[in-house]
C-alpha cells in the first residue's frame, strides 16, 4: 500500500475496532463469546481507549496521536522511496525485519510499560498485516520464513502465499473503498446506539 492508503487503512480499522469495543462494552445481553471479548476488551486493552487518553492528560493524548502516526509509516522506513524512508532509512530490504512479528512484538513489550506506545504498536501491526494481504506478501518470522524471487523483474513473493491486492491498482482502491464503508457504517450504528442521533 502506499503511505497514505496505510494511514486511511488504519484510521477505519482503529475506528471499527473501537466502535466493536463500544458495542461489546455496552451490550446488556452479554453471554458466552460475546461475554468473553467485552471481559478482555475491559481487562486487558485499557490503552486503547479515549477515555484512558483523556484521563492521563493532553500530553499524553498528543503522544499516543504521533505514535499511531510514526507507528503507521514506521515499517515502511527500509524504503528511501517512502514517507517514513524519505525521513530516517533503516538498512536491510523492503519488507524484511521491519515487516516481522518481532518488532511487533518490541513495540508492544514497550506500550506494555509506556502506553502511548501501545497506539505504535497497533498501527505498526496492521500495517504490517495490511501489507501481508499484498501480492509481495510478508515474512512475518524472517528468516525462518523466506522470500523468493518471481521471474525476471525481481520482485519477490513468500512460497504458496495467498494475496488479496496489489498495489497500486483498483484491489487495493477496493479495499481501502470497503475499510472507509465498514468504519462509517460500525461509528454510524455506535452514534445510533448512544443515541446521538
Amino acid at each position: 500500500m502506499t503511505g497514505r492508503d496505510h494511514m486511511i487503512a488504519n484510521i477505519s480499522t482503529t475506528a471499527v475496532l473501537a466502535d466493536i469495543s463500544f458495542i461489546l462494552k455496552n451490550y446488556e445481553g452479554r453471554n458466552g463469546l460475546i461475554k468473553m471479548f467485552a471481559d478482555i476488551n475491559e481487562k486487558g486493552m485499557p490503552y486503547f481507549t479515549s477515555d484512558s487518553c483523556i484521563r492521563n492528560g493532553i500530553i499524553f493524548l498528543f503522544l499516543s496521536l504521533m505514535c499511531f502516526i510514526i507507528g503507521t509509516f514506521l515499517p515502511d522506513a527500509d524504503s528511501r522511496t517512502s514517507v517514513m524512508g524519505r525521513i530516517i532509512h533503516l538498512p536491510g530490504g523492503h519488507r524484511t525485519w521491519t515487516h516481522s512479528a518481532y518488532t511487533c512484538l518490541l513495540w508492544l513489550f514497550v506500550g506494555y510499560n509506556f502506553h502511548p506506545f501501545m497506539w505504535l504498536f497497533l498501527a505498526h501491526f496492521l500495517h504490517v498485516f495490511y501489507d501481508s494481504l499484498s501480492r509481495g506478501g510478508v515474512c512475518w518470522f524472517l528468516p525462518f520464513t523466506g522470500y523468493r524471487k518471481f521471474g525476471n523483474s525481481g520482485a519477490k513473493i513468500k512460497n504458496g502465499h495467498f494475496w488479496g491486492y496489489r498495489v497500486g491498482t483498483w484491489s487495493e482502491y477496493g479495499l481501502i473503498i470497503c475499510l472507509i464503508m465498514t468504519a462509517v457504517f460500525t461509528t454510524y450504528i455506535t452514534i445510533k446506539a448512544e443515541g446521538i442521533l
